[in-house]
């Protein structure tokens, strides 16, 4: 009793500590995948060479990572709901660990695809793991903050990695960023274990608004619940912008910016990396006060002008035009966070890893959708440079505005600030 007393007075402030200790440790694993495969990514040259490959090979390697994480992630979330987070945290570091072997290794296209495949399969499951420990461990106000922080972090992490990937030199120095994965997994496990989540507090769930599948729950099957599926539909959208943004600017945009030198090419991209990762910290502190729903709206609308402007404009973009869209479009495209709130808010805490999962498998596959869109876009007979530029932009712009309309069909609510 005595010490249950002398305790008391510095409870809030450890659990607090842990709290941020223990999502800084489950940030770690999706934040180092994504370091290598950037390393990998601006070593591309290197990697087409060493394993013979064509450009739409190493389309294929590069997209193999987006793919099997958008496609496993939702399978993954409910993982993440019935066993906890530190299972699946630890499951997706045995799969980094084995598919870093297998494509730092690898000498032929398919062994680097199917390496790059379980990368993909270790991000579907650590990503989940994540949100779970963060909607449980955090107010609803606050979850978006830490999904925010979350994509902060994974966007210096890739930042990092390219600039790694530029300055090693050498054949097969791509295969570094794999060897030193593989390195770094033990450590990740062993701080996993030590910090693990304890068994979630399946009592602790927020009753939800009237109306919503949360109240009934028949089957606990997500997208039967129409805020998760706008917000899925939105996140397809946000999410290929934010994470194949290359491709979006070197197949569509910069076909709108022919006076460009490869200097000003460069501020332009920096620019949108910029806006990205400060906007998606400073729409998260925004949502404390008006929730997510009204920002995603606005998100979702700031694409569709910006994409609009480059994709519809008669007349070729400038350095300050193209800088004005890119920021517009990245302070857009941050908002992925935003709509992965927006879906968790919708439904049980226990049910918060299922969300997490198919928001970001939706974003995984636009991105998907996003690098390949140039590419089947050459199939269409007797259309121009400049028409599959126009005809691209055009196309994300109007899965853009839809996304925007399903937005308008959500009501707005204020998180509660309550522990969750």
């Amino acid at each position: 009793m005595t010490n249950a007393v002398e305790a008391s007075p510095r409870t809030p402030a450890n659990a607090r500590r842990t709290t941020v200790v223990m999502l800084a440790v489950y940030a770690l694993p999706p934040a180092l995948i994504l370091l290598s495969v950037s390393i990998v990514a601006a070593q591309a040259a290197v990697v087409r060479k060493d394993l013979a490959l064509s450009a739409t090979g190493l389309g294929a390697l590069i997209g193999a990572v987006y793919l099997a994480s958008g496609l496993v992630m939702p399978w993954a979330g409910s993982l993440v709901d019935r066993h906890g987070p530190t299972v699946c945290t630890l499951m997706g570091l045995v799969a980094t660990g084995v598919g870093a072997i297998v494509y730092g290794g690898a000498e032929r296209l398919v062994t680097a695809a199917g390496g790059a495949a379980l990368l993909g399969v270790a991000n579907a499951l650590v990503m989940p793991s994540f949100g779970r420990l963060a909607a449980n461990k955090l107010s609803s106000a606050r979850f978006p903050l830490a999904m925010a922080i979350l994509s902060f972090t994974l966007g210096a992490f890739v930042v990092v990695g390219g600039m790694i990937g530029s300055a090693i030199d050498g054949d097969g120095a791509w295969r570094w960023g794999m060897w030193m994965l593989v390195g770094i997994v033990p450590v990740l496990a062993a701080l996993t274990w030590w910090i693990r989540a304890p068994a979630l507090d399946r009592d602790q769930v927020p009753q939800a608004a009237p109306g919503t599948l949360a109240t009934a729950e028949p089957a606990g099957y997500l997208l039967a619940n129409r805020t998760v599926r706008v917000a899925c539909f939105a996140g397809f959208v946000l999410g290929g912008i934010l994470i194949s943004f290359g491709a979006l600017w070197n197949e569509f945009m910069a076909r709108a910016v022919w006076g460009l030198d490869p200097d000003e090419r460069e501020i332009v991209v920096t620019a949108f990396r910029v806006a990205s990762m400060v906007g998606s910290p400073s729409l998260a502190l925004l949502a404390l006060s008006t929730g997510p729903v009204p920002l995603l709206r606005w998100s979702t609308g700031i694409v569709v002008v910006a994409i609009s402007i480059w994709a519809l404009s008669p007349v070729r973009l400038d350095l300050a035009g193209a800088l004005l869209v890119v920021v517009m479009l990245g302070v857009g495209a941050s908002a992925l966070p935003i709509a992965v709130a927006t879906a968790v808010q919708s439904m049980p805490v226990r049910r918060a890893g299922g969300c997490v999962g198919l928001v970001q498998a939706s974003g995984m596959l636009g991105s998907f959708t996003l690098m390949w869109l140039p590419s089947m876009l050459t199939l269409v007979p007797d259309l121009s440079v400049a028409g599959r530029g126009a005809v691209g932009g055009a196309t994300v712009a109007a899965v853009a505005a839809f996304a925007h309309v399903l937005t308008w069909r959500l009501r707005p609510t204020l998180p509660a600030r309550a522990p969750r």
